[in-house]
């Protein structure tokens, strides 16, 4: 599956609006940002599995916490 990066930015934007840092995007990963805490992590991935249509398993959701990790994923699936 290709994966465009700029869907996952959009994605991130969505649910961690107006969060602001100096990593770049492909660098960045849970807890660089306040609110990508386990919760908001939750919330990033269900929006993801909501726009690409199809689901994470719970193993998935644990080990799935950075943006790298997701894309690798996503680029497997």
């Amino acid at each position: 599956m290709k994966i465009d990066h700029e869907d996952i930015k959009i994605i991130f934007a969505k649910i961690f609006p107006d969060q602001v840092t100096d990593k770049k995007f492909l660098d960045l990963k849970m807890s660089d940002i306040e609110k990508w805490d386990s919760l908001g992590n939750f919330n990033f991935l269900l929006e993801i599995e909501e726009f690409y249509d199809f689901q994470f398993d719970m193993e998935q959701l644990a080990s799935l916490n950075s943006i790298e990790t997701i894309l690798e994923y996503l680029e497997r699936r």
